[in-house]
C-alpha cells in the first residue's frame, strides 16, 4: 500500500517503498519536495480535479476513498483510491497529513472490460431477431430480450418474475416440462419445439436451451435462444398432408407401382405391386429392383430388358417390351404391361424412377382365344374358310413371286367326322408323314381342303396323295 506523510506546508516527509514502486519516483527524490502533485498530475485539469476531490472528502461527515488517475514517471497511468487523515500536532508542529493509496488499476480495467462486454452483449441481444430469455431453476424469467417482448406482445415488467408455463400451449406443456428436466443432467442442453400465445395468436417456436452452472456444477440459471418456426411447421404439415394424399392414391389405384432411387434400389411398393411380385414393401425396401421385379420373354424365357435401367440411363419414359412375363417371388407368373418414368429434382437431375405396371394375363388369353375363334371352325377345330382363303392367297402370291409350285387337295367326304383322323395322316415322299392339324381346312359341309406347299420338291406328279374316303 502507498503510504505518504506530508507536513502542513505540503512537503513530503515519508514516502514508502510501495509509493516509490508505483509512481516510479524514488524516496530520496520526493522527500522534502512540496510539489509532488504536479509530478503525479502533469496536466492542470487533472490536478485541479484531484485537489477538488480531496477537499470534498475532508469536509465530508462520512469520508470515502477518493479515486484519481496518476501519471507515473515511466508514462503509464495508474488508478488509485486515496484515503487521508490529519495527524495530531505536537509541541513543535501544527500537524501533518497521512495519505494512504491503493492501486486498483487491474480491477478498474477488469471492470471496464466487463462493462464493455456487458454492453456489447446487451447490444447484441437487444438488436437481434432471435428471442433470448434467462430463467431461474423454477422457470421464472430473469431476463427477456426486446425481441421476445415484441413477439409475445408483452412488456418486460409484465414478464420478469413470471413463470414460463402459462405462455405455453397446454398440449405442449408436458413435452416442455420434460425438456426442462433434461437441463439438470449432462450434457446440460436441450432443444424443444412448442407453441406459445403471442399478439398474433398461437405461434410455433424452436428453443435451444442451455443450463448455467456454478463452480460446484449446480444449475443456477437457464439461457434459452428461440426462433419463430411457424412457417416451417406449416410447410411441414402441408408436405405431410400432400405425402399422405399421394400415399393413399398410390395405395388405392389398380395399377402396381414401384419407386426406386437413382441406383435402381427399391424404395416403395404399393399393395398391388406386393401382390404381383410376391414381395412385401418392408422386405423389398433397399433391394435391387431386378431382384424384386423379374421379367422374362414369354417365347424365349430369357430375361427381358429392364425398363428402369434404361429410364435412369436415358432420363425419359420407357415402355416394357411386348410378351413380357413377371415371375413372382413364389414362382407365380403374370403377363404384364408397364412403363418407367424418371423422377427429377428441382435442378432437373434424375433422382430415381417410378415403375407402373398392370396384369394383362386375362387380356392376353382373351385376345388369343378371339384370334383362334376368328380363324378356326367351331365344330371341327380346323381353320375356317376365311383363314383358308388368306393362306391360299399367300400361296398364290408366293408362286407368282418366287416361281414356286404348290398343290391343293380338295376333298369331298361322305363321312366327314369319321374321316378326320385319316385326313391328318397323308402320304408324302412314298411314306406316311404326320400333318399338322392346322394344315387341313374345312370348306363347308362335308368338303375339306389340304394344301401341299412347295409340291415341286416331291418331284413331277408326286404331289400329296389324297386320303382314301372313309366308309
Amino acid at each position: 500500500m502507498w503510504i505518504e506523510v506530508r507536513d502542513e506546508d505540503g512537503r513530503v516527509l515519508i514516502w514508502n517503498r510501495a509509493a516509490a514502486e508505483i509512481s516510479g519516483h524514488a524516496s530520496e527524490q520526493v522527500v522534502g519536495h512540496g510539489d509532488v502533485d504536479g509530478w503525479l498530475y502533469p496536466d492542470r485539469a487533472r490536478l485541479d480535479a484531484a485537489r477538488s476531490r480531496f477537499a470534498a472528502a475532508r469536509t465530508s461527515e462520512s469520508p470515502a476513498g477518493v479515486k484519481t488517475t496518476i501519471r507515473c514517471r515511466h508514462g503509464d497511468d495508474r488508478v488509485m483510491v486515496w484515503h487521508t487523515a490529519t495527524l495530531p500536532a505536537d509541541a513543535s508542529a501544527t500537524g501533518g497529513l497521512l495519505i494512504l493509496g491503493l492501486d486498483v488499476t487491474a480491477q478498474e480495467r477488469a471492470e471496464a472490460a466487463l462493462q464493455q462486454s456487458e454492453a456489447n452483449y446487451r447490444l447484441l441481444v437487444e438488436n437481434q431477431s432471435d428471442l433470448v430469455v434467462k430463467m431461474d431453476t423454477a422457470n421464472r424469467f430473469l431476463f427477456v430480450s426486446p425481441s421476445y417482448c415484441q413477439v409475445l406482445g408483452r412488456n418486460e415488467a409484465d414478464l420478469l418474475g413470471q413463470t414460463l408455463m402459462p405462455l405455453v400451449h397446454e398440449d405442449d406443456r408436458a413435452a416442455t416440462a420434460a425438456a426442462m428436466e433434461d437441463l439438470f443432467r449432462p450434457p446440460w442442453r436441450t432443444y424443444l419445439e412448442q407453441r406459445a400465445r403471442t399478439g398474433a395468436g398461437w405461434r410455433w417456436f424452436g428453443w435451444a436451451d442451455t443450463a448455467v452452472l456454478d463452480d460446484d456444477g449446480q444449475v443456477v440459471a437457464i439461457i434459452g435462444v428461440g426462433r419463430d418456426i411457424t412457417d416451417r411447421k406449416l410447410a411441414e404439415e402441408a408436405l405431410f398432408e400432400a405425402k399422405e394424399r399421394a400415399q393413399v392414391t398410390l395405395d388405392s389405384i389398380g395399377d402396381a407401382v414401384i419407386t426406386t432411387d437413382g441406383r435402381a434400389i427399391v424404395e416403395y411398393l404399393n399393395p398391388v405391386a406386393e401382390t404381383l411380385t410376391g414381395w412385401s414393401a418392408a422386405d423389398a425396401n433397399g433391394r435391387p429392383l431386378q431382384e424384386v421385379f423379374r421379367i422374362v420373354d414369354e417365347r424365349t424365357r430369357q430375361p427381358a430388358p429392364d425398363p428402369v435401367e434404361r429410364c435412369l440411363r436415358e432420363g425419359k419414359v420407357v415402355g416394357l417390351a411386348n410378351h413380357s412375363i413377371l415371375v413372382g417371388r413364389h414362382g407365380w407368373e403374370h403377363h404384364i404391361d408397364d412403363s418407367a418414368a424418371p423422377i427429377r429434382g428441382r435442378d432437373g437431375q434424375v433422382l430415381g424412377a417410378v415403375l407402373v405396371f398392370h396384369d394383362v394375363t386375362e387380356n392376353r388369353q382373351l385376345a388369343r382365344r378371339m384370334e383362334y375363334d376368328a380363324t378356326h371352325d367351331a365344330l371341327t377345330g380346323l381353320i375356317n374358310r376365311q383363314e383358308f382363303e388368306r393362306r391360299l392367297e399367300r400361296v398364290v402370291n408366293s408362286a407368282r413371286q418366287y416361281d414356286a409350285r404348290h398343290a391343293l387337295c380338295y376333298l369331298d367326304l361322305d363321312q366327314f367326322v369319321k374321316s378326320g383322323d385319316s385326313i391328318l395322316n397323308c402320304p408324302f415322299h412314298q411314306r406316311r408323314q404326320k400333318v399338322p392339324r392346322g394344315a387341313c381346312m374345312r370348306i363347308s359341309g362335308r368338303r375339306a381342303a389340304l394344301p401341299a406347299v412347295d409340291a415341286a420338291k416331291n418331284g413331277p406328279g408326286r404331289a400329296a396323295q389324297p386320303p382314301q374316303q372313309a366308309g
